[in-house]
């Protein structure tokens, strides 16, 4: 078979979360922040992300699923953020945005418990003592503490609420408190992540000698307080753990280019700019801009962007070794095959079928290894992923893993066979899947949609190309249907 790599993997379909930045203000100024460490938007007049540009990712935005509200600036320094939020809501689309918490007013609060659209909103805090609070981001904790309690108390668990810390030595004394500070408020998950820049980190924001002790005192704090607290791998790995490295799927050379943001999860600044991956917007002073902007979505559409050739050239080069500037200096991602050359799947022709049970599922083995049971190829809702999916059957792996392949092993041009379990009683509720190799990677362009209708259930694959978004009934859970035209 050919390895060359087929125009699938650099035109793909499209990304499962977008993050878009509404404009280019904050309130506060963090030294650790992007904006100052590369001079992003520093000096400029206030800006909001141009109309066209949102018409244009509404337009997509339907068949994307979940979008991102985040970037190098505060969303409620933009007067018409909620409104934009629930437009989002209305075409079916789940929402999640960042905040630092000091402009969630009690009115504000209210209106948030009123969008269903919003799934997630994060909170950055560095350390939970006032005076280094205010040290570090120049702002008064205090605010932003009674924000979050505004938060918590409007939206009654309705809404998951996270809080995210950067480990640094200028928030060493109040980060062990964090715990306490967000279980006394109501908010139950802590992500712990370290400044991630390439040249401009000052020795103030430079983990703390004893970061490793740090952490383990922190979570400590959080399994006594019921505070879930995860620290991200690229500050594992700088605390001195093992470098990040996934696991080989029965081959010989190991896989460690994990960066599939340019397949999956790409970033729009202000103006309207695409970039492949959320920490480009602040790297382009140092790389060139002309190397790290894919488009203007401004005076393109998303789509013409997206599959454009400069995104073509961008991914082309990751999955061949040939690696864009952007990415030589990137520490997060480190050197070695990428999973996408090495692992893929392609959807047979007639790949969904109908059965008694639900659906049946072929799909070809056309990378360059073989699937095991080992690293087992399985299918999983989609859009937005890992979640509870409504049409779980007892008959699932899990709550949110459907089915691994029937056969023990699949060669490389040979199929393998899914079962899917799916019940029928959910009448017209559409839903989204997809296959991943559990602890590696999803798989692109194995996307389909399933709708159980009366005694069937009807699927087919999303091979997206063009697109038109077409109004469903009112009823259906999903209130968009994706349609592929020609």
């Amino acid at each position: 078979m050919s390895h060359e790599i087929p125009p699938s993997l650099l035109a793909p379909g499209l990304p499962n979360v977008v993050s878009v930045e509404l404009t280019n203000t904050c309130n506060l100024e963090c030294p650790m922040c992007p904006r100052s460490l590369s001079g992003v938007n520093v000096g400029e007049p206030k800006s909001l992300l141009p109309e066209s540009a949102w018409n244009h990712l509404l337009e997509i935005a339907p068949s994307i699923g979940q979008i991102n509200l985040n970037g190098l600036s505060e969303n409620f320094l933009h007067p018409g953020f909620l409104d934009l939020v629930e437009q989002l809501g209305k075409l079916g689309v789940a929402a999640s945005f960042s905040t630092n918490g000091t402009m969630v007013t009690p009115k504000a609060a209210a209106r948030i418990a009123e969008l269903p659209s919003i799934d997630t909103i994060n909170i950055s805090i560095d350390s939970a003592d006032p005076e280094e609070y205010r040290r570090i981001r120049g702002g008064d904790l205090n605010r932003v503490r009674q924000g979050l309690v505004n938060l918590v108390s409007a939206t009654r668990g309705s809404v998951r609420i996270t809080a995210s810390a950067v480990v640094m030595k200028l928030g060493r004394r109040g980060l062990p408190m964090l715990p306490a500070f967000l279980s006394e408020i109501g908010i139950r998950n802590l992500v712990l992540q370290a400044v991630v820049d390439p040249e401009n980190t000052s020795s103030d924001q430079e983990l703390p000698e004893d970061a490793a002790a740090v952490v383990a005192e922190i979570k400590r704090e959080g399994v006594r307080l019921g505070v879930e607290v995860l620290a991200v791998p690229y500050l594992e790995e700088r605390m001195g753990g093992a470098p990040i490295a996934v696991p080989v799927p029965a081959g010989d050379a190991p896989l460690t280019k994990m960066c599939t943001s340019p397949w999956e999860h790409i970033a729009i600044d202000y103006q309207g700019r695409m970039f492949p991956c959320c920490n480009s917007p602040s790297w382009q002073n140092i790389v060139g801009v002309e190397n790290a902007v894919m488009g203007d979505i401004s005076k393109s559409s998303f789509q013409e962007v997206w599959a454009g050739p400069t995104f073509r050239k961008f991914r082309e080069g990751l999955l061949s070794g040939e690696l864009p500037a952007l990415c030589r200096i990137c520490p997060v991602v480190p050197e070695g095959a990428h999973p996408f050359s090495e692992v893929r799947a392609e959807l047979v022709l007639g790949a969904c079928r109908s059965t008694r049970a639900g659906v049946r599922l072929v799909v070809r083995n056309v990378g360059r290894l073989p699937w095991t049971a080992e690293s087992p190829v399985l299918v999983a809702p989609g859009r937005p992923r890992d979640r509870a999916s409504g049409l779980a059957t007892p008959q699932w792996r899990s709550w949110n893993r459907v089915a691994a392949m029937k056969e023990a092993r699949v060669e490389v041009g040979e199929a393998a066979t899914f079962d899917l379990p799916l019940p029928r009683w959910q009448t017209g509720r559409r839903e989204v899947f997809q296959l991943l190799v559990e602890g590696l990677c999803w798989l692109p362009n194995t996307e389909f949609e399933v709708v159980p209708v009366g005694r069937w259930v009807l699927a087919w694959p999303l091979l997206r190309r063009k697109y038109r978004v077409d109004p469903a009934p009112a009823s259906l859970a999903v209130p968009s249907r994706i349609a592929e035209t020609s």
